[in-house]
């Protein structure tokens, strides 16, 4: 009997070449500790153990010495539980119409883009986490002279007795432009990881021993000094349903996938479904301090408006969307408060958006406290409306 023509290729191969795919598509949860497993059978609270290696010292005793004793150092491999609390999936359906005639190759215009979705999640779910942590202080970044600012962050990694290796410096675009800038930042060839083609991508050098990392899924003017531990990602994949036509579950490197696919005849079209359950922690000491990860801000000395000193509206009741940079070049708008001068002409949200109101003129004023704190940074536009 023939095979039917809905089962495009063998579906443990499909969710290895998923698998595959993915690792060379992530930066940030390939950054982290992460703790896969395939085929996930339920847990209490949904809760899993993740085990992390500890931080310990050594001790040292004078030769010759009458005081023999020896102390003895904890070693205590911490356990942390990590709640999976996101399904984080791609759903495709196409009709027979479009199996028909339009996909060729399956694994090229199906199984990728469903890859690329999902790491795209998972980069921006891991972000949110690295974004959030409970930092013990932010080290400002001068765009003049940024080297001393990651100096300052590596040597608050040496006094928490952070391990040297695993560590990782991943800035923002605003951040990785500045650095370009400076001449004390000297790039330097990476092999990287052969199989991650973003992260080689993403590497832009090396600063104080560390690879300097540039994600897109952070602020840009913001940077982040870690060690791998700092930051748990956990993976799970969900059983492959018995009612499933095709299915199966892959993991390898720190990642895991699964991947479904059935037909369904109410619509006449193939379903196909890449998933997993995650959940994700920071890794927080005995005593509750967070040591493992350094926070970095780039600090402005201005702003302006993009579109300039003057705006016109098309029509009298018609709208504009202002955006303000920083001058870093960072988009800094959501960032701001807004205020007109003539509301009875022109009138803006706190979200920087002209509206008009009447036939004339209005300065509308942006305003923005930096990153290090001071007298707030304005700009003004005139708006004219006809």
């Amino acid at each position: 009997m023939a095979t039917p023509g809905h089962i495009f290729v063998k579906p443990e191969l499909v969710a290895e070449i998923g698998v595959k795919q993915l690792q060379r598509e992530i930066v940030l949860p390939g950054l982290v500790w992460t703790n896969p497993l395939t085929n996930f059978g339920g847990s209490k609270n949904d809760t899993i153990t993740v085990r992390v290696p500890a931080i310990t010292t050594a001790h040292r005793r004078d030769l010759r010495s009458d005081d023999r004793t020896v102390i003895a150092s904890e070693l205590i491999e911490h356990s942390f539980g990590v709640t999976l609390d996101k399904h984080i999936y791609q759903a495709l359906k196409f009709t027979d119409e479009q199996r028909t005639l339009d996909i060729r190759d399956y694994t090229s215009q199906v199984l990728m883009p469903q890859v690329s979705a999902v790491a795209y999640e998972l980069e921006d779910y891991i972000a949110e986490l690295i974004e959030g942590a409970p930092y013990e202080e932010t080290i400002l970044i001068d765009p003049s002279d940024t080297v001393p600012a990651f100096i300052t962050a590596d040597q608050r990694m040496g006094e928490n007795f952070v391990p040297t290796d695993s560590r990782t410096l991943v800035v923002g675009s605003a951040v990785a432009a500045a650095l370009a800038k400076d001449k004390q930042f000297r790039h330097a060839d990476w092999s990287g990881d052969q199989a991650n083609t973003a992260l080689r991508e993403a590497h832009v050098g090396r600063l104080a021993g560390m690879n300097v990392i540039k994600s897109l899924a952070i602020a840009p003017d913001k940077a982040y000094l870690w060690h791998r531990t700092a930051f748990i990602l956990a993976y799970r994949t969900p059983v492959v349903p018995e009612g499933a036509k095709a299915g199966a579950s892959f993991s390898a490197n720190g990642i895991a996938l699964r991947w479904l696919a059935d037909y369904d005849y109410s619509q006449l079209g193939d379903r196909t479904l890449l998933d997993v359950f995650t959940g994700r922690k920071v890794v927080t000491e005995v005593d509750g301090s967070f040591v493992r990860a350094v926070e970095l801000q780039l600090t402005a000395t201005g702003i302006s408006i993009v579109q300039g000193a003057a705006v016109s509206l098309a029509t009298t009741t018609g709208t504009k969307q202002l955006k303000v940079r920083d001058d870093n070049g960072t988009d800094v708008t959501a960032r701001c408060t807004f205020s007109s001068a003539t509301t009875a002409k022109a009138t803006v949200s706190s979200g920087g958006k002209v509206t008009g109101v009447a036939s004339g003129t209005s300065v509308i004023t942006a305003s923005y406290v930096p990153p290090q704190g001071g007298s707030a940074k304005t700009a003004t536009t005139t708006v004219t409306v006809p």
